[in-house]
């Protein structure tokens, strides 16, 4: 899309005024601007519409804002006890991952090693995370209690670095932020690959990102990476996952984020159980990351959810029969109180393939939009969350916000 609007000088006023627009908060004009040069651009045969699995238009959008009252403090007991419980998360999550690999080594297919993972209790291991670093996103409430919402092995964050034009005072000071925590992360990265004479990088990422180049996130995350393992001498190369049977044996990988699902991913599972190849991190971890997080939950078998559908099934009178709705409330209380869910407020529908559903406990119809997006499924996980309004940590002019906030963890060599 930018190559064809390079093309055309003539539309970069309405570029720039969808930029100013959005810049100043007006979103209305930005969109109305928006639509304008869609107009234009299916006038003159440009391509308009992305091609990339996420995000859709040719913009990317971002507003950074910062707290009135100064920037929120967590005193120095909470970090630490967030320092103690996110480590033992992640450390679950290495074990079965590595009983997994072993297993894959074995012979075993999989799903099959995954499923024995699964029912095997082990003792934690000590051995180095392959995870060179990694980033919990933890829900806080106002009381200092905590939820470790899920850890992201890796997300993108140094992506903000590369981008220097931006008139947002909020944004300038979150750049500067992440470029100090990018200098820590990289010293260890890099030591990590002296250690090991690793010379050589292959960066490996979604076949999407490469073959469309039209995901900004992950492609400034990879000229980043390649930046600082060039001041250090060490070579990059980029990949997709579907490439993973044909990389040469011995390569070293630095795998960004993608999906379990991905065409190749099993391959690199395969070939990383025999040590053909080197993977950071190591991408038996992909398998097990939705469930590390400390939210109370509960698989719900096919026929508890049948159960459920039933009781949030929409009715289609409830206005001239009140109590029938009331009486719906009540036999979802009942649901989830039988559970064991008596004080959580907001649920999360997951199928383990890295999607999430919302609900809230007191939105009948929540429940049966969530059911939707799973109407397949035999089995679904259902997270709960304890979150009043009191225990917001951030509080805007409408009201309480629900907000996670995210740490940076680096793996020491």
């Amino acid at each position: 899309f930018q190559e064809q609007l390079i093309q055309h000088p003539e539309l970069m006023p309405l570029v720039a005024q969808i930029q100013n627009n959005f810049l100043q908060g007006d979103e209305d004009a930005a969109i109305l601007a928006l639509e304008q040069l869609s107009i234009e651009c299916e006038a003159k045969n440009i391509t308009f519409q992305r091609t990339a699995d996420k995000g859709r238009l040719p913009f990317f959008f971002i507003r950074p804002a910062q707290t009135s009252d100064g920037p929120i403090v967590f005193p120095l007991s909470l970090t630490k006890e967030i320092e103690a419980a996110v480590p033992q998360v992640v450390s679950q999550l290495e074990t079965k991952a590595l009983l997994t690999k072993d297993l894959v080594k074995q012979g075993y297919r999989v799903e099959q090693a995954m499923d024995i993972a699964d029912n095997t209790h082990m003792e934690e291991s000590n051995t180095v995370g392959s995870m060179l670093y990694f980033q919990p996103d933890v829900i806080v409430r106002n009381d200092g209690s905590f939820v470790i919402d899920k850890i992201n092995i890796p997300d993108v964050v140094f992506f903000l670095t590369q981008i220097h034009t931006v008139d947002n005072s909020a944004f300038n000071d979150i750049r500067a932020i992440v470029e100090n925590v990018q200098a820590q992360v990289f010293t260890a990265i890099l030591e990590r690959f002296r250690q090991e004479n690793i010379s050589d990088i292959v960066i490996m990422t979604r076949d999407a990102v490469v073959d469309n180049a039209e995901d900004t996130l992950e492609l400034l995350e990879i000229q980043c990476i390649a930046e600082k393992c060039a001041e250090e001498n060490i070579d990059t190369s980029v990949s997709r996952i579907s490439e993973s049977p044909s990389l040469q044996t011995g390569s070293h990988v630095l795998l960004l984020n993608t999906s379990p699902t991905a065409e190749g991913f099993n391959d690199l599972l395969v070939r990383v159980a025999r040590d053909e190849l080197t993977c950071f991190p190591d991408p038996f971890t992909y398998l097990f990351r939705e469930e590390a997080h400390t939210y109370p939950h509960i698989r719900l078998n096919t026929q508890q959810l049948n159960n459920l559908r039933a009781i949030v099934e929409p009715i289609s009178d409830d206005v001239n029969h009140p109590e029938l709705a009331y009486r719906q409330h009540c036999a979802l209380e009942h649901f989830l109180s039988r559970l064991g869910f008596d004080d959580e407020d907001i649920f999360y529908f997951t199928d383990g393939s890295g999607s999430q559903a919302p609900v809230f406990r007191y939105d009948i119809r929540s429940f049966s939009l969530a059911l939707n997006e799973y109407t397949e499924a035999q089995s679904l996980e259902l997270k709960g969350l304890r979150y009043k309004l009191h225990d917001a940590c951030v509080v805007a002019d409408d009201g309480p916000r629900l907000s996670a906030f995210r740490f940076m963890f680096i793996q020491n060599p």
